[in-house]
């Protein structure tokens, strides 16, 4: 299961009625038809998030809908896999584009709505990756590295509103693989994940606190009828 479907699936489980987006039709709507078997409601829009004005529609969209949009889930993302002397502007652009431009674009149009409904939480999804060095990510790394401060950004500028934005770093679990366990898909060759995050998490530093994983959950379920 994807994430993007496992979020709308387990805020439907808690009541929520979900607007699903995605660039991919038949995805979007294949886990829009789920949503009513989980006792909730749902409807799909097709939805660039590289596009402020789609942003816009779908804000509008979901506002018309429902009334009010109580809670936003910022996780589209893409990963172009290539050490950095390798990696295109294209494939730069590309990536910031979904990756971190996306979470700006939705930030900035539903902060609007939910600031006229009484407020609203964000949650938006970075990655380790954006903690710590991996190889062949630069520009999935710089990504989601700006989406970690992103948030916190939106949270100084709307503390009255908006409930802190959230990152997720949803890879924990990375820590734990046993040496060889996995392949890198670039280089097709035996990679030992754990050591390697441990010892580049040991030369990064934290400048705040990670959230444990309950309270990451209950930012998510925010979403009452």
């Amino acid at each position: 299961m994807a994430m993007g479907e496992s979020h709308c699936l387990l805020l439907a489980r808690e009541g929520a009625r979900v607007v699903v987006t995605d660039i991919n039709t038949e995805a979007g709507e294949a886990t829009a038809q789920q949503i009513p078997d989980e006792g909730g409601e749902a409807v799909f829009i097709h939805h660039d998030v590289a596009s402020e004005e789609q942003w816009q529609s779908v804000i509008d969209q979901g506002v018309a809908a429902y009334d009010k949009i109580d809670i936003l889930i910022n996780n589209a993302g893409i990963v172009i896999s290539k050490p950095n002397e390798t990696t295109t502007v294209e494939d730069w652009d590309l990536t910031m584009a979904v990756n971190s431009t996306s979470v700006f674009l939705g930030c900035k149009t539903v902060v609007p709505a939910m600031a006229k409904a009484g407020g609203g939480s964000i949650v938006n999804i970075s990655s380790i990756s954006g903690i710590a060095g991996m190889p062949t990510q630069a520009a999935y790394q710089a990504g989601k590295g700006a989406v970690r401060l992103l948030s916190k950004s939106i949270a100084v500028d709307t503390p009255n509103t908006i409930s802190a934005a959230t990152v997720l770093t949803p890879v924990p679990y990375a820590l734990a693989v046993p040496v060889g366990s996995c392949k890198n898909p670039v280089l097709s060759t035996p990679c030992s994940p754990a050591p390697f995050l441990a010892e580049s998490l040991n030369r990064s530093s934290y400048p705040t606190p990670c959230y444990s994983w309950p309270r990451m959950n209950r930012a998510m379920l925010m979403a009452p009828k």
